[in-house]
């Protein structure tokens, strides 16, 4: 067994903090071959990073230099999909087929949204909406995917609705 290295995209690109953190490259292209050429297995990125960038690109940068990846799928704030602000967005999802659908990912639930049954409902719909389409971006355009991490609901959700999320 090995065990394999990856290296997150937090703090490396300009478009994820990389100049507060000081990192030598900025973008993409030029940060996967350096990564390929210090060892590592593969990266982490958020999934709408991964569109951000260019889900075509990354793919394509990754298979051309060896390396896999772990997408990680968020329910909450701007770093979902169906949210604009940072890292483009909202975002259009694909069908099973792998073409656009015509239709965003579904928006996360607004800073202080009160209703308990909104807030799980909504956390769950934008879950599932990213790990089928992180599948969809493995099985029809082949993101050699590891791993998926998911940051799902909030630390003051009630045990209640932590069981209903579950």
């Amino acid at each position: 067994m090995k065990l394999e290295q990856y290296r997150t995209m937090w703090g490396n690109l300009d478009c994820t903090d990389g100049v507060l953190a000081r990192s030598p490259y900025h973008e993409f292209d030029e940060l996967i071959p350096v990564l390929k050429d210090l060892g590592y297995d593969g990266i982490e990125i958020p999934l709408k990073v991964l569109l951000y960038i260019g889900y075509e690109k990354v793919i394509s940068m990754l298979k051309d230099h060896g390396l896999k990846c772990t997408v990680m799928v968020f329910t909450d704030n701007v770093v979902c999909p169906g949210e604009g602000v940072l890292w483009g967005g909202p975002y259009e999802t694909m069908k099973p087929d792998g073409t656009l659908s015509g239709e965003l990912y579904t928006k996360p639930c607004a800073g202080g949204e009160q209703d308990r049954q909104t807030l799980v409902e909504t956390h769950l719909q934008v879950w599932k909406e990213c790990v089928e389409q992180t599948y969809i971006l493995k099985r029809v355009h082949g993101l050699p995917l590891t791993l998926m991490v998911s940051h799902t609901l909030k630390d003051y959700f009630t045990s209640e609705m932590a069981e209903q999320f579950f």
